[in-house]
């Protein structure tokens, strides 16, 4: 039943989508790789992906691979990629939480379709400009970042004291590989996480705490260096990106030059864009500040909105906000986060409090609410504009 949702959502939207600037640029990649059998582009895992079921589908139904079946291809690819996220995001809930099935894939599809609470669109008339957008639907590299990224951070916070070597080498193994996919898919998240492990480590360490420093180093941090470095390589070492000439960039400090350039109102946009996280966190900060996880995603998020307001590419680049992405990836697993806790914080009231409904719960859900409510007014501006419909 979830699965049949997600693709109701996200096919009227890939279908159309799937010709835009984006979605044709990283099309246009792929048949690059294809055609010169090498890697011009520093995140290329959707295209090698794409390729490979091109090739697959192709041999299938003994058909010269071509440009149709290639974009059919990352079109069958995102849509797995959306239903994968939805599942990992359903298992989260009713299986550490114990929650009914209905209500687990209620809040799945809530945190699929939450947006900022855009309530500023009476005033700049804009619906994602200056906001972190927590659901981006015209990048398709975005979307396959997502399942992976999820399933990495709560790999890596469920066993950030594990003491047993066999389960330690697996999940080692596990996580390496899931580092190197998650960098290959699109940097954003872990150019985040990497950081936001390391200054929990150092917390950890001078509280005299034991982490587990084995699986952050070399199931994190080591394999994530190792290709970050080479993709700063191909971004900012070589004119040439996925086949295509550009002028030489580079990482730059530019505070809020960026975001000011797409919209004004930035302070109140940015509290419109994180209400439901920090809601939850300061209506339980005594209990929040005890999770490991939720420190974690918050300092995730933090690295990411520095990111987003104070850094930018130099070059013709300058304004496209690049680093916009980690934010959006990083906010959307604070959200799940968030949500995991509420009503974990809910469980545990018992039913003495009105079946553990507080008032703080219940406010919080209001603001959560109140996320997939303008989020679903965006979807359907989306959707409008897609099929030219206003």
């Amino acid at each position: 039943l979830l699965s049949l949702l997600v693709v109701l959502i996200y096919l009227p939207i890939l279908w159309r989508m799937s010709v835009g600037m984006d979605y044709m640029q990283h099309f246009r990649c792929a048949i690059e790789i294809q055609n010169s059998h090498r890697i011009t582009g520093p995140h290329f895992l959707y295209h090698i992906i794409i390729i490979f079921c091109n090739k697959f589908f192709s041999m299938l139904f003994h058909n010269n691979p071509s440009f149709h079946t290639l974009y059919f291809s990352g079109f069958g690819v995102l849509l797995f990629c959306n239903v994968l996220t939805g599942q990992i995001i359903f298992y989260l809930f009713i299986k550490t939480q114990k929650m009914s099935l209905l209500l687990s894939i209620a809040t799945t599809l809530g945190i699929l379709l939450a947006g900022p609470i855009t309530i500023l669109i009476f005033s700049d008339r804009h619906f994602s400009s200056g906001f972190i957008i927590l659901n981006a639907y015209h990048n398709p590299t975005i979307f396959v970042l997502k399942p992976i990224a999820i399933s990495l951070f709560f790999v890596i916070t469920n066993h950030l004291h594990s003491s047993s070597w066999r389960a330690n080498s697996r999940t080692l193994i596990l996580c390496f590989f899931m580092t190197i996919l998650s960098a290959l898919a699109k940097p954003s998240f872990i150019i985040c996480f990497v950081p936001a492990l390391t200054v929990f480590w150092g917390c950890m360490a001078l509280r005299g705490k034991n982490v587990n420093w084995k699986l952050l180093c070399l199931g994190v941090v080591i394999p994530s260096l190792i290709v970050l470095s080479f993709q700063y390589y191909i971004t900012y070492s070589s004119s040439q990106i996925f086949g295509s000439f550009e002028e030489k960039r580079e990482i730059i400090l530019a505070p809020f030059k960026v975001m000011k350039w797409h919209s004004s109102w930035l302070i109140p946009k940015f509290f419109l864009s994180v209400a439901f996280p920090m809601v939850v966190f300061c209506t339980h900060t005594h209990t929040s500040i005890r999770d490991n996880r939720v420190i974690i995603a918050w300092l995730a998020f933090i690295f990411g909105a520095f990111y987003l307001y104070f850094l930018a590419e130099s070059g013709p680049r300058f304004y496209h906000g690049n680093f916009g992405w980690s934010s959006q990836i990083t906010l959307f697993i604070l959200f799940i986060v968030s949500a995991l806790f509420l009503f974990e914080q809910r469980r545990n009231t018992g039913c003495g409090k009105l079946c553990g409904f507080t008032s703080r719960t219940v406010f919080c859900l209001i603001v959560f609410f109140l996320h997939i409510l303008y989020g679903i007014v965006s979807y359907t501006t989306v959707i409008c504009k897609t099929y030219n419909i206003l």
